[in-house]
This record gives structure tokens, C-alpha cells and sequence, in this order.
């Protein structure tokens, strides 16, 4: 199944198509297999949630916006590659699917919505059966509870840019083994953010060891902190 594009373009001559639900409503229970066309930016609320049967996705550089609740509860859904020209992810966009590893390449620039707004901020990933995330250097924060109870969850890398982790965001993490972040300075830490998370090693850059373990927000996970220098793997 190929979502089609339509003639409409923009003034540039760039066609620009939002993917509703009612556009694919009719293949809730039946779709397997879907590929976004060329000319799609933006995959709008809750198009495709609860396709329990979706299992393959393809996506296609033109694509910047998935919305909020996209593929949300598409319990078949293993895996998705995210193009180069995607830019946010909003909240709760893979909460429930079945997704087991995460690459979030460098363009992107938001993973969550807009706090306190209707954006339905956070969860982006909660609640799946992911192994494995490496977030690119685009994202600034990890919203809350974005990651909340992904309990197969071994490994997570974040870039270089990273300021903040909000509230919750690894919470119920149980399986971790290791947190590695390659921001440059030390981000702001928010209450609850790293609960049950495995007491695992978090690998900072060697010049902000002492810096994270004099942080009053760090200070108390100051036995975990160790330089990246030190990570065998």
C-alpha cells in the first residue's frame, strides 16, 4: 500500500500533503505494509494508531513532522527508519508499538510536543520493547516520561547538544546497562527522571565528570558518573 501524492504544491513548487486518519481509516484492520510518498511532510494525529497488523513503514526524504499519536499502539511494528529530512517527533507518536531499536538521526531537532499545551507532550517511546536508543545531536530534550517503562532497554546514547532531561524520561528503565551523553555541558536533570533505572553507569565526557557530580540535580547519582573514557563497549 502507497500513500499517493497529490498535485497541490506550495509557492517554491515543493509538494506538501498532511497524512489524516481519514485517509487510511479504511485499512486499519487490514494494513501491512505502508510507504509514505515523496511529496508527504507531515503524518498528522494519530494516522495510523492502533494499525495492529502494520508492521513495515517506509518513510521518504520530504518527510518533517510525525504528529502526535502516529503510529501510537501498532503492536506489530518493529522497526522504522527515519529519513534525513525529519525534523520533530511528537508526543506519543511510537507509545505502545513494538519498535526494538531507535536511531534518532542528527536532523532531528524535537522528540515530545510543546509543554503545556494540547500537543500531548511526552511518551514519545513509552511503553515499548526497545533494546537499544541512539539519539542524534539535533535534540536539546528528552521530554518527560519519553522513554517511561521501556523496561528491555539496555543501552541509550545521547548527543552532543542534549540541555535537559525532564521528569520521568527513563523512569521504570529497568533493564538498563548503560547511559552514555556526549553533551557538552552538563544538562539540567528533573525530578524522578532516572527512577528505577538499574543504578547502570552513566558515561559523561571526561572534562565533566567532577562537574556532573557537583551538580545539585547529578550530585546524587555522583557513584554511577564515570568518564566515557572508561566505557569497554
Amino acid at each position: 500500500f502507497t500513500i499517493a501524492c497529490p498535485s497541490e504544491s506550495d509557492t517554491s513548487g515543493s509538494p506538501i500533503y498532511s497524512i489524516q486518519r481519514s485517509d487510511v481509516s479504511a485499512y486499519s484492520s487490514t494494513l501491512v505494509s505502508a510507504e509514505i510518498g515523496k511529496c508527504t511532510t507531515w503524518i498528522n494525529k494519530g494516522a495510523f494508531s492502533a494499525f495492529t497488523n502494520l508492521n513495515t513503514v517506509t518513510l521518504t526524504d520530504s518527510l518533517e513532522t510525525i504528529g502526535n499519536k502516529a503510529f501510537q499502539s501498532c503492536t506489530s511494528l518493529t522497526r522504522v527508519d527515519f529519513p534525513s529530512s525529519l525534523k520533530k517527533i511528537k508526543g506519543q507518536a511510537f507509545s505502545g508499538s513494538k519498535l526494538l531499536s531507535l536511531y534518532v538521526p542528527n536532523n532531528v531537532e524535537e522528540i515530545g510536543g510543546i509543554l503545556n499545551t494540547s500537543d500531548n507532550y511526552g511518551y514519545t517511546f513509552a511503553y515499548t520493547p526497545l533494546v537499544t536508543a541512539k539519539i542524534g545531536d539535533g535534540v536539546k530534550q528528552i521530554v518527560e516520561y519519553c522513554f517511561r517503562n521501556c523496561r528491555s532497554l539496555r543501552t541509550v546514547e545521547i548527543g552532543k547538544n542534549l540541555t535537559r532531561i525532564q521528569t520521568y524520561a527513563f523512569a521504570g528503565c529497568s533493564g538498563l546497562t548503560s547511559i552514555t551523553l556526549h553533551s557538552t555541558v552538563v544538562p539540567t536533570l528533573e525530578s524522578n527522571a532516572l527512577d528505577d533505572t538499574n543504578n547502570c553507569p552513566i558515561y559523561v565526557l571526561d572534562s565533566l565528570v567532577n562537574s556532573y557530580k557537583a551538580d545539585s540535580n547529578w550530585s546524587s547519582f555522583a557513584s554511577r558518573i564515570h568518564g566515557i573514557s572508561e566505557k569497554t563497549s
